[in-house]
């Protein structure tokens, strides 16, 4: 089961490029996370609960960015648990404004899907909520 939670992982973000690029948010959401799915992105106060929240999410996000891209830096795999570390680079669509960021990721997977993602921006908090602290 872990090797298949890592090739899940890996899709996602292949896939997550094309939804830059103005692929199928829905069909996305559908394809990767489980119906009754909870992310917590790291500028909400509250999670985004169940697979509709996460589209609406996912839409208004993309559609801050005239300009996207990520990379996949580093995959450690806990069984049931993976964690991501993630460097984004993106332009603001109205304000022209660069970022780049890194982001940590801890993905729940349960029977092929993710059941919850948690964004981190610091390495160790994220190993220690995926309960893999160095």
């Amino acid at each position: 089961m872990s090797e298949e939670n890592l090739e899940l992982v890996r899709a996602l973000y292949a896939s997550f490029g094309l939804l830059a690029e103005g692929g199928e948010v829905d069909s996305w959401v559908h394809t990767y996370f489980d119906p009754d799915c909870e992310y917590r992105p790291v500028e909400e106060l509250d999670p985004v609960c169940g697979d509709d929240a996460v589209i609406e999410y996912v839409e208004r996000w993309l559609g801050a960015w005239s300009r996207y891209s990520d990379q996949v830096e580093e995959i450690i795999d806990g069984g049931e648990i993976v964690v991501t570390a993630i460097r984004i680079s993106a332009s603001g669509r109205t304000s022209g404004i660069e970022i780049r960021q890194r982001f940590f990721h801890v993905f729940e997977i349960r029977e092929g899907r993710i059941l919850r993602l948690r964004e981190y921006l610091d390495r160790n908090r994220a190993l220690e909520a995926a309960g893999l602290s160095e």
